[in-house]
């Protein structure tokens, strides 16, 4: 074995769970909410999930931190906040919803790729780098038909992409229990931020925000999308009592399965049209997951 099952699965449900958060958007903005009030609303309740995860781990509690732990976090907030108002506005506005998700899932997949291995890249990383680009590849294509104009505003969805790639990762050195905390905290944070953002810039209200935060969609896509998405990506990469991190190589093949959910999911629950070319690269993508998982065992063995 190379690393404990549950730490893989553990991962791969999360980056599953991240690329499943296409569905309850979708339908969050096809009933009239506004890009603000989703994404407070989603950070509110991803937060709430990670913190919930913590208290069901018996971890330490969330409020012990140092002070400029709180700055540190409040940053991460802080990119999170603007991303995924700003950014993330600018990336909607001449596409739709599904090919901007697609778009920026699979971004994140490849850079938390590049993250992981950072100062660690061997010959058998560059292989699962490939594949990792393949599933990108699948989902520029994918993002890229009918529905979607290839414009500026789409490259808003790639640098959104790249700072929720970035973020899960920042804390890996610290144990399981920190950086799960930590997770929910920046979170919480960045909800704050985003409202903020969201009064100051937008014509939404307060009350507005409050009753967006309660709806079902809204909910959904930050329990499982973000909260229980990022909480097993972290307890996948985190060092702890719980065993060995998971390792680089393993961990950036997971991360191509973000995009691939989403796709699938697009087709099987929005009717998102997939192209020839997105299955050709889909398909090769998982030939490839499957031959990097034999070139990983061969080294390790």
């Amino acid at each position: 074995m190379i690393l404990p099952l549950p730490r893989a699965v553990c991962f791969a449900l999360g980056a599953a769970m991240i690329g499943l958060v296409v569905v309850p958007t979708e339908a969050a903005f096809d009933r009239g909410l506004s890009t603000s009030e989703l994404v407070t609303g989603r950070l509110f309740w991803g937060a709430v999930a990670v913190m919930g995860a913590c208290c069901m781990q018996r971890a330490r509690a969330p409020g012990r931190r140092l002070p400029r732990d709180h700055l540190s976090l409040l940053r991460n907030g802080l990119l999170i906040g603007w991303a995924t108002i700003f950014l993330y506005s600018l990336a909607l506005e001449t596409n739709d919803v599904t090919p901007v998700i697609i778009t920026l899932v699979g971004t994140s997949a490849v850079v938390g790729f590049l993250v992981e291995t950072s100062g660690r890249l061997r010959l058998e990383h560059v292989f699962i780098l490939t594949s990792v680009l393949v599933a990108l590849i699948a989902t520029v294509l994918s993002a890229h038909n009918a529905r979607a104009q290839v414009s500026w505003s789409l490259w808003a969805a790639v640098v959104s992409g790249a700072i929720y790639g970035l973020l899960p990762v920042l804390l890996r050195s610290r144990h399981a229990a920190d950086d799960l905390a930590s997770v929910g905290w920046y979170l919480a944070y960045g909800c704050i931020i985003a409202a903020a953002l969201a009064l100051l810039t937008t014509d939404t209200t307060l009350s507005a925000l409050l009753e967006a935060a309660g709806n079902g969609d809204v909910i959904l896509a930050g329990v499982v999308g973000t909260g229980l998405g990022y909480t097993l990506l972290q307890l996948g990469v985190a060092r702890g009592a719980g065993g060995d991190p998971l390792s680089p190589g393993v961990a950036g093949l997971l991360y191509g399965f973000e995009p691939i959910t989403a796709i699938i999911a697009a087709a099987l629950w929005l009717r998102q049209p997939i192209s020839p070319e997105t299955l050709f690269f889909s398909g090769a993508f998982l030939m490839l997951a499957f031959s990097a998982g034999s070139v990983l065992k061969a080294r390790m063995d």
